[in-house]
């Protein structure tokens, strides 16, 4: 199960990502499912609106388009099958819509996609994995017990230098790598699979 963040900050699009290689199968299981709960398609939603860099804005109205078209009339509960750019088949996706009823969101996303996943493994012996680049992500998963692949998210770009009143530009920000790799999370003797 992909984290918002992994539509919106990874270098290549979610239909691109070799999921086989990403969730470290090794071979022994033939099938990707990647499901995607509809908390996280509100979350790109809303970032295609409001989010606060123009960039984000543009992956996030391009990551629906492509859901959209991947999805088509059809329902979005409805699994489909990706095709990778190299023409060959690729894993099945779906949407993971709220459960019928009074179902109450929790308030925050993170908490309700660890909800999400709980309720999937609630009726399946199949493992299920959180995919994210999100620190705050990882370690709820792992208080949750449950399995995670956490990938390096790319570095910001760094901005242009800002003019100053007085015409001198004024030095960017040092910017500090936001994510807890593999190697840092041996480090710090957290588990990360």
């Amino acid at each position: 199960m992909p984290d918002t963040n992994i539509f919106l900050h990874q270098p290549k699009p979610f239909d691109e990502v070799d999921w086989h290689a990403t969730a470290q199968l090794d071979g022994f299981v033939t099938a990707v499912r990647i499901v995607i709960p509809i908390v996280i398609i509100d979350e790109i939603d809303r970032i295609k609106d409001v989010g606060n860099q123009p960039g984000t804005k543009a992956r996030a109205r391009d990551m629906l388009k492509k859901l959209v078209s991947i999805f088509g009339n059809q329902p979005p509960d409805k699994s489909q099958q990706l095709v990778n750019p190299d023409g060959a088949i690729g894993c099945q996706i779906e949407i993971l819509p709220d459960l019928a009823g009074s179902y109450v969101r929790r308030r925050r996303p993170d908490d309700e996609i660890i909800r999400r996943v709980e309720h999937i493994r609630s009726y399946t012996d199949i493992p299920v994995t959180i995919v994210t680049s999100d620190t705050g992500m990882l370690f709820r998963a792992h208080q949750a017990e449950m399995r995670t692949i956490c990938l390096e998210r790319p570095p910001d770009q760094p901005k242009p230098p800002k003019q100053s009143k007085g015409g001198r530009q004024q030095q960017p920000p040092t910017l500090v790598p936001r994510t807890l790799t593999a190697e840092r999370a041996a480090d710090q003797k957290i588990s990360v699979s």
